[in-house]
């Protein structure tokens, strides 16, 4: 697919065409590629679930933040694309078998095939479809539910934490407020060392080339697609806008709202004298702000 989009014999605006479902292809099969069996990411879901249950005692109503109703609302909408983005695949071929960057794309008689009749394109066709599935279901499990879902997870459990924090009166529940903090930080540690090793760096320099490309796409090249496979690329277009606002923002927050909490908790503790203060400012100073890594940040 690569060799056949940069060094075949291609126009530039077929190359453009076909540049986002080999930026997708590649963040997919980024978030799939498990045949060693790595646990790293089951075992961020797992240790989430089981902190989740200690840490939400007594706060199950919790009023849901509003990042979190609009992570739900984007994630719902990523949940229906899963299903067009197969179908949207089949009829792009069906109607245009010289779409690139897929298999009858790099056929020069393409542009001659007949559905009608029966032959090794109608199973190319059907095999293209059941990559395109079966690649998006199991390559976006991850993106989706440790990436997008886990940032926000942070967030909440920083919230619930922050009004801990803010309630804390005597010495235990201080010390409380501290080893809470420093669980989420380990599940930090363990959320950026399986992002790290394969999704972060795919989703910061391909989704941006994909909604630049799609965009270039949707614009000047919407007479040249056949509908409906066209409307693969508006929702190219709008599904990663919303990613690079959301996503990147809400990544940025966990970083400044853990700096700000540990301030006004570091504020708070000032006023305890004692002994017992003294060793508060100790432990509030040896905690280190949280951060979704994206790159060397």
């Amino acid at each position: 697919m690569f060799v056949h989009l940069w060094i075949g014999p291609l126009t530039v605006q077929r190359k453009f065409q076909g540049f986002s479902f080999f930026a997708i292809y590649v963040i997919l099969l980024l978030g799939k590629w498990n045949y060693q069996l790595d646990i790293a990411p089951i075992q961020v879901v797992n240790s989430c679930v089981k902190f989740e249950r200690e840490l939400i005692k007594g706060e199950e109503n919790m009023e849901i933040s509003t990042p979190a109703k609009i992570m739900v609302v984007f994630m719902n909408i990523l949940h229906y694309s899963l299903v067009a983005y197969p179908v949207g695949i089949f009829f792009l071929l069906l109607f245009d078998p010289c779409f690139p960057p897929f298999l009858l794309s790099m056929s020069t008689t393409c542009s001659n095939i007949k559905w009608m009749k029966l032959g090794p394109e109608n199973l190319i066709l059907v095999f293209e479809t059941w990559m395109a599935a079966q690649s998006i279901y199991s390559g976006a499990m991850w993106v989706f539910y440790i990436l997008f879902v886990g940032t926000i997870c942070i967030l909440n459990y920083l919230q619930i934490i922050c009004s801990k924090m803010a309630l804390a009166k005597k010495l235990v529940d201080h010390q409380l407020c501290i080893r809470t903090y420093r669980e989420v930080h380990i599940l930090e540690k363990m959320f950026n060392d399986y992002l790290m090793s394969r999704i972060t760096q795919a989703v910061v320099l391909f989704i941006p080339a994909i909604q630049i490309v799609s965009q270039f796409v949707s614009v000047t090249m919407h007479d040249q697609i056949p509908m409906p496979g066209f409307l693969m690329f508006p929702l190219f277009l709008t599904e990663t806008f919303v990613n690079n606002v959301l996503t990147l923002t809400l990544a940025s927050w966990v970083n400044s709202r853990s700096n700000d909490m540990l301030q006004k908790y570091g504020q708070n503790v000032d006023r305890v004298r004692g002994g017992e203060g003294s060793y508060l400012r100790k432990e509030v100073k040896a905690l280190n702000c949280l951060k979704v890594k994206f790159g060397s940040n």
